[in-house]
């Protein structure tokens, strides 16, 4: 029969196993998550969409063009496609980053505190919520 002490020692090597399996997790989906951005990220200099983004183009160049507008993104656009030294591929990079960093904010303010209550520790927490917003890049077809 075992000792009491090596059923203690047993209970503390089993408690930190589920920890590491959940950060061995966490880190597995990051990683994949860095990979697939950055497919995404490499696609951004093919194609060119002549509806919607030949239109979002033209405003962010010169936005004091068009006299009547409902937004004034165009305007917005012009400073980031300034700083961007006009570089349509860079342009493209910056808003798939930029909308997948604000999904990843929504999906924090959705799932946080419900993560946060079940116990779930930073990295697993970023690694959920990033998969979680991943999706959103599906809107960008390169």
């Amino acid at each position: 029969m075992p000792s009491k002490t090596a059923c203690v020692e047993e209970k503390t090597e089993d408690a930190g196993r589920p920890q590491t399996f959940v950060v061995v997790m966490a880190v597995t989906l990051i990683a994949e998550i860095l990979l697939i951005l950055g497919w995404i990220l490499t696609k951004a200099n093919h194609g060119f969409d002549l509806s919607d983004e030949s239109f979002y183009l033209s405003w962010t160049e010169g936005p004091r063009d068009y006299p009547v507008s409902v937004t004034q993104f165009g305007f917005v656009h012009s400073l980031i496609f300034a700083v961007l030294r006009d570089d349509v591929v860079l342009f493209r990079q910056f808003n798939i980053l930029t909308t997948y960093a604000l999904t990843i904010v929504v999906a924090y303010q959705l799932l946080g505190e419900h993560l946060r209550s079940l116990g779930s520790g930073v990295i697993s927490t970023f690694a959920i919520v990033s998969a979680f917003a991943l999706p959103s890049l599906k809107v960008m077809n390169y």
